[in-house]
């Protein structure tokens, strides 16, 4: 059983369902990959640099949060998906370091899981300090948005995204999911971290300083549906 699984982020999937990704109401196994095609992806900066030809994990978010981040629809990190693929280099489409590089893919898709039930395949572990994320608080802007039992955290600052999602336990609080950009580097990771408690004491913290999200308005959508992107 794993510790974690590593995703690769920078895919930017709607691009390859462009039109159908700003219909009102979307269904699922209408805009996800299918199974045993290819597609033509890009990865940027340093998932371009650094991955090469084989098997990877690639992070599927619907059309709306991956545009414009999780902050405006967090629930819909339950609809999130991970698409394991075979990837095949293809070519460079920029390669200029001061404008961000990016490069092309050929994309079979193997198999596709939500991420939450991924989770059951993986081990609780507690040997993730999160809180080194955390270390020029005074420069950073944070949100949260709490809904069941789930936990969505938001750190941004110049040139600086973390998103974390929190699953509550008898203990505590499980880390589950960090997707994190600096710069032009990614990391992005499924994982099931309990916290100790001096870490959800500094959660708990979090939330008493600083500022809760508030959504934007949504239509109502089945499980197996999302709504649309919209422009802004």
């Amino acid at each position: 059983m794993n510790n974690k699984i590593e995703l690769l982020v920078s895919a930017n999937w709607s691009k390859t369902n462009w039109d159908l990704s700003w219909q009102p109401v979307i269904d699922l196994n209408e805009l996800l990959p299918k199974v045993g095609e290819s597609y033509e992806i890009t990865l940027q900066d340093s998932e371009a640099d650094d991955t090469k030809n084989g098997i990877h994990y690639l992070l599927w978010l619907p059309p709306h949060s991956e545009l414009n981040g999780l902050d405006d629809r967090p629930i819909e990190i339950l609809k999130a998906h991970v698409v394991e693929v075979e990837l095949l280099e293809d070519e460079w489409i920029q390669k200029g370091t001061m404008s961000g590089r990016e490069r092309k893919y050929i994309a079979k898709i193997i198999r596709i899981q939500k991420l939450i039930e991924i989770l059951s395949q993986l081990k609780i572990t507690k040997d993730k300090c999160f809180k080194d994320y955390f270390n020029h608080l005074e420069r950073s802007t944070i949100h949260y948005y709490v809904w069941d039992h789930y936990l969505y955290l938001t750190q941004s600052a110049e040139y600086v995204k973390n998103e974390f999602l929190f699953k509550e336990s008898e203990q505590g609080y499980l880390l589950v999911f960090i997707n994190s950009w600096v710069s032009y580097s990614y990391k992005s990771e499924i994982c099931k971290v309990e916290l100790n408690k001096q870490q959800n004491k500094f959660i708990q913290s979090l939330l008493k300083h600083w500022n809760k999200l508030t959504p934007n308005i949504q239509i109502f959508v089945d499980e197996d549906q999302v709504q649309g992107a919209l422009y802004y």
